[in-house]
């Protein structure tokens, strides 16, 4: 029982940012009880958002090892292995969580991503659109078909998957889709609609380099190469290889 409270208060201490009260809370519950599969999957989350994946992922093996058909765990395990880039493992965890259990639409989103990232966007909107059948109102699966179709030049499409999203996203999450948005505008050569959207991302991520970047090239466009010069240049000494990354959606 007392494992279970500080597995509990470690949520609540999650769900508000405050990530190392949640840790120190999941080691007294996987200290109290060496088997709270749950505690160990609780605490690969914590770590995976504060970037330390494998410290994650050792936690969501232990969890694994403990149940062997924990499909959270699979998925969780999955998404830490994306953000390392490793790709395939990523796939072979979802590809398990989906075996475990077809209708687990976090998973379907999950993998679209990772083979988005990799350039298949076709195999990617397969995810996607399964995720969407699963779940109408999953903002991040609408956003993320979103930037597949605009890769794809289905921009129509695009367009009204982000309109979808936004109706749907809040906070940091609307700022991502106006983000996306903005990128299909830039390739519907709609500069005005682009840069009002960057506008918005950015005032609600101020920082977010694919915003000021995509901002950029639509001022250029539009014949202010001082402002659109001066986004990039802001863009790339937030993150250097912005330019690349935004390349593999086929914007330049």
């Amino acid at each position: 029982m007392l494992a279970t409270a500080f597995n509990n208060r470690a949520s609540a201490y999650f769900s508000q940012g405050l990530i190392e009260q949640a840790i120190r809370d999941l080691d007294q519950a996987v200290k109290l009880n060496p088997n709270y599969a749950h505690a160990f999957v609780h605490r690969g989350m914590a770590y995976r958002s504060m970037g330390q994946y494998d410290r994650a992922i050792q936690d969501f093996d232990q969890a694994i090892k403990l149940e062997p058909n924990y499909t959270h765990a699979f998925a969780e395990r999955g998404s830490a292995y994306s953000h390392q880039g490793q790709h395939q493992r990523a796939i072979q965890d979802f590809d398990q969580a989906i075996k475990l259990e077809p209708n687990y639409t976090h998973a379907f989103v999950e993998r679209g991503s990772v083979y988005s990232h990799q350039g298949q966007h076709q195999r990617a909107i397969q995810d996607f659109d399964q995720a969407i059948r699963l779940d109408p109102a999953s903002g991040r699966a609408l956003n993320d078909r979103c930037l597949s179709r605009a890769t794809l030049g289905q921009l129509q499409e695009a367009l009204a998957d982000c309109n979808n999203a936004l109706w749907l996203r809040r906070r940091l999450g609307r700022a991502i889709t106006l983000n996306v948005r903005g990128i299909v505008y830039l390739k519907m050569n709609q500069f005005e609609s682009a840069i009002a959207d960057f506008d918005e991302a950015l005032t609600r991520a101020p920082n977010n380099p694919s915003s000021l970047y995509g901002r950029g090239l639509a001022k250029i466009k539009k014949g202010d190469e001082a402002g659109g010069n001066a986004d990039i240049k802001a863009a790339r000494a937030i993150k250097a290889d912005i330019a690349d990354q935004l390349a593999r959606y086929e914007v330049r």
